[in-house]
């Protein structure tokens, strides 16, 4: 694994937030911000190559209920990685 964790779940968070989540990267190749792709606009990364650490932020929006995104890693090589973010929004 490529990554301190695969999945990260925010558990029970209101709406019209923003929650943020730290995913280390453990492996060797040189990455940056623009091997992030994110599959939609409520999720945000801020990748630091002098720590390994990816910030990673998921808006929560409006609606209530189960929310997951992921976000695709693209490496050097050609090799993938997706990072699972998770939420229940509740009022």
């Amino acid at each position: 694994m490529n990554w301190n964790k695969q999945v990260h779940d925010f558990g029970e968070t209101q709406p019209n937030l923003t929650v943020y989540t730290t995913f280390k990267y453990l492996g060797n190749l040189n990455i940056s911000s623009s091997n992030f792709m994110v599959s939609c606009g409520c999720t945000s990364v801020i990748y630091n190559p002098d720590t390994k650490e990816a910030s990673v932020g998921l808006n929560t929006g409006p609606i209530e209920g189960e929310k997951s995104t992921v976000v695709t890693v693209n490496f050097p090589d050609s090799s993938q990685d997706l990072l699972q973010l998770k939420a229940t929004i509740t009022k």
